[in-house]
């Protein structure tokens, strides 16, 4: 197994890509967390490229819940 340094783009599509399994197993909330987690880690998120993928999976998360009526 091959071991990429932190913050390298290797190391933030794993994260990534484990984030995404949990939302397409329906582990929506979960993966919420990990990226909320990740975020105060590093704000950028990888950095441009990888950052855009997690917005859109937030964006997709968004889009699952509930509109609050009001």
């Amino acid at each position: 197994m091959k071991e990429f340094s932190a913050n390298s783009a290797a190391w933030w599509q794993g994260r990534f890509d484990v984030i995404n399994a949990f939302f397409e197993e329906g582990n929506t909330q979960r993966a919420k967390e990990l990226i909320d987690n990740f975020r105060r880690e590093d704000p950028e998120l990888g950095g441009v490229g990888i950052n855009i993928k997690f917005s859109e999976l937030e964006k997709r998360y968004t889009e699952m819940m509930p509109k609050k009526e009001g």
